[in-house]
């Protein structure tokens, strides 16, 4: 089982530098980099702001898939990749044999 001291490591060899970090509260409706639910205005979220090989990007992810990143991912994480992660991780089976934990990544459209 998975224990308090155990980490999920994506270590892709490529790192990203993070020029910043906030939690502000949404004005306007976003969309969550991680499980793609949307941030409904007057709800907080993490907003950080990265480069990487010369471009910057800015990533937006909810309060909820903050905390499981944060309580699974200490040792490094890929943004927009943490619950492909879990999936693997702990749900390491054919998606018919049982039900899933994990947020279907679906495209979904609006929002940023």
């Amino acid at each position: 089982m998975f224990d308090s001291d155990s980490c999920i490591c994506m270590d892709s060899g490529d790192f990203c530098e993070l020029l910043g970090r906030s939690r502000p509260t949404a004005r306007k409706p976003h969309r969550c980099g991680e499980c793609r639910c949307t941030i409904e205005p007057g709800q907080e979220y993490e907003r950080d702001v990265t480069v990487f090989e010369d471009e910057i990007t800015t990533h937006k992810t909810c309060i909820a898939c903050v905390h499981v990143r944060d309580s699974l991912f200490r040792c490094g994480w890929c943004y927009g990749g943490v619950w492909e992660a879990v999936h693997e991780t702990f749900c390491g089976y054919d998606d018919d044999e049982m039900e899933c934990i994990c947020p279907k990544s679906t495209e979904v459209e609006g929002g940023e």
